[in-house]
């Protein structure tokens, strides 16, 4: 998704890297955590998912910076063990 962040004509973010960022922040916004105390961890390239910062923190942080490198499963913001674990396995 970072790689295609930037229109490269216009320089602004791209539609479907907002499309993203808003998908994962609904789905993020439902964890219990986050509806509990309004923060959340912040997957960003800077934050690396260790800074507990306000929903909107995240998504500036993410608009500016992007999703940190390979950040495929959204661990720490609602998933379940059981997802996380199988994340990659494949069925016959």
């Amino acid at each position: 998704m970072d790689k295609n962040r930037f229109n490269t004509s216009t320089g602004e973010l791209t539609d479907e890297f907002v499309q993203g960022v808003q998908e994962f922040m609904a789905l993020a916004s439902n964890n219990s955590m986050t509806s509990e105390y309004g923060k959340m961890y912040c997957p960003c390239i800077k934050c690396r998912n260790y800074r507990l910062v306000s929903v909107m923190e995240v998504w500036n942080h993410l608009c500016r910076n992007g999703f940190m490198h390979g950040y495929k499963i959204w661990y720490s913001h609602g998933e379940t063990d059981l997802m996380v674990q199988n994340y990659g396995s494949t069925s016959n």
